[in-house]
Order: C-alpha cells, then structure tokens, then sequence
C-alpha cells in the first residue's frame, strides 16, 4: 500500500509542474499490478502497446480496468491534465517517449532495493515485486489443476522436481 501511496505522490507531483509520469515496468506482471494499485481518480492513464497486449486477457476476465494505449501527441493533447503512462524500459530513451511531451520517469522493480540500481538508472525508483513465493506458487499451481507446469526462471529444476514429487507433472 505505502509503494503506491508513493507513486501517487509521485504522479501528483509531476501533475502540478505541468508533466506526465511514465512509469517503467515489465509489460506481464508488474505492469498489470501498477495498474490494480495506483489511484485512477487522479488523471488519465494509458498504457504502451507492448503492455496494452499483455492487458487484453486480464481486461476480458474482468480482472483490470481497461486502460488505453497511447502512441500519438494527439491522443495525449485530448487530456485535461497530466496523465500517468505505463511502459517497459524498453522504450528507455527511444523516439517513442519524445511524443509524449514533459515527463518524469521512474523505475519500477523489485530490484531497486538496490542503491546501485537506482544510480544506474538515473531516475526515480519505487520498489514493487510480481514475484511470487513458495506458498503463492503451490497455491496457484492447486487451484488452477495444470495438466503440466513447464518452470521457467529461478529454481527451475528445483521446482519441477519438487512438483513431480507431489503429482503434478512438471519439467523445467
């Protein structure tokens, strides 16, 4: 609760000099659970296409707010106010972001705990996690009955092992 009270904050901030907040962040996972959590009552919100298709199948379960993909300055004209747009770093520095006008970046991950992540990234940093634990793994895997779990990052042997132990079929 307390990231996204900061990443309002942050939005907020950025509104009252007259910019957009664009937030980085991986276009599955984390992007779906910025979205979830940030405060929508504060201005428009739009998404990149990269993360625009990666929401497709969450916004038709009914699981997220459907949320535009912006790619023009006309798009962004229509605003009444400074917006928040989530994109993945990899339109760090591309022509891409020139569309947008005044921005302020920042970074989204678990990793910038880390001071030197943040100096690296030379933007502002909020820590957020997708990143599911032991207990939240085997709880998705019980519930949603897989004919197979193919582990793909992390302790993928591990895992895989671990679940073929326990009747479910897995391979890493």
């Amino acid at each position: 609760k307390l990231v996204f009270e900061q990443i309002n904050s942050f939005w907020q901030k950025n509104q009252s000099q007259g910019m957009h907040t664009v937030l980085y962040a991986y276009s599955l996972g984390k992007a779906q659970r910025l979205i979830a959590g940030i405060n929508h009552h504060l201005g428009p919100v739009a998404v990149h296409t990269a993360v625009d298709k990666m929401n497709q199948i969450y916004v038709e379960a009914g699981r997220l707010p459907y949320q535009p993909p912006v790619c023009t300055k006309q798009e962004i004209a229509g605003w009444d106010q400074p917006g928040l747009i989530i994109a993945p770093p990899a339109v760090i520095g591309s022509s891409w972001l020139k569309k947008l006008g005044a921005i302020n970046e920042a970074y989204i991950s678990g990793w910038m705990l880390s001071k030197g992540q943040s100096r690296r990234r030379n933007m502002r940093g909020f820590v957020l996690s997708d990143h599911a634990d032991w207990t939240g793994l085997n709880f998705a895997v019980q519930q949603s009955k897989p004919k197979q779990v193919w582990t793909m990052h992390g302790y993928t042997d591990i895992y895989a092992r671990y679940l073929n132990e326990n009747h479910v079929q897995a391979k890493s």
